[in-house]
C-alpha cells in the first residue's frame, strides 16, 4: 500500500524492529486519502496519505485487479 507520512518528522519516530498495525484498513481507504497507522511499539499513532485515485481504492478494495477485473465479467 503506497502510504507518505503526513508530517515528515514522523519518519524518525518508527524505527527498525517496531510492529505496525493499520485498524479497519477498509474503512480507512472508504473514508478518504489519510490512513491511521498505529505504532504498538512506541503506542503512537501516524497519520500517512494515501494518494490513491477512486479507481485504484476500488482494485484493493477488491483485493487486487485480477479480482476487480472479475468483479465485472
Amino acid at each position: 500500500m503506497p502510504l507518505t507520512f503526513a508530517d515528515p518528522s514522523d519518519y524518525d519516530r518508527i524505527d527498525s524492529g517496531d510492529a505496525l498495525l493499520i485498524e479497519h484498513p477498509v474503512e480507512q481507504i472508504q473514508a478518504g486519502n489519510r490512513m491511521i497507522v498505529h505504532n504498538v511499539t512506541k503506542n503512537l499513532d501516524i497519520v500517512t496519505e494515501m494518494p490513491l485515485s477512486d479507481r485504484l481504492k476500488k482494485v484493493m478494495l477488491a483485493g487486487g485487479l485480477l479480482n476487480e477485473t472479475r468483479k465485472k465479467v
